[in-house]
């Protein structure tokens, strides 16, 4: 199974998503993109559900636009095959950034 196999209720609540279009991702709060996974933002399931997201994609190639899909974080952690090191460090990072946001 691939991301463009997934449905937003396939996910477990509650699962970080990674949106991407065109090889990109999102970076947080929908504002540009990015190649980095650092730099990506992480989603829920919900906002995924929120943002419209329907059959595996969100804005379906509407008028020729690229489809965004939503990829569970374990899925692209467990493609790029990164370190327990390098997952903890991220984790550190986005807690820090809810902190900084007063868990919002």
């Amino acid at each position: 199974m691939n991301a463009r196999d997934l449905k937003p209720e396939d996910f477990p609540p509650g699962e970080l998503c990674l949106l991407e279009k065109r090889g990109l991702y999102w970076r947080p709060n929908s504002c540009g993109y990015t190649s980095s996974l650092y730099e990506a933002g992480l989603y829920e399931r919900e906002d995924a559900l929120r943002k419209g997201f329907r059959g595996g994609e969100i804005n379906g190639g509407i008028h020729g636009e690229p489809t965004t899909l939503a990829i569970p974080l374990r899925w692209e952690l467990r493609r790029l095959r990164l370190t327990h090191a390098q997952v903890s460090e991220r984790m550190q990072h986005i807690r820090a950034l809810m902190e900084a946001l007063g868990d919002k």
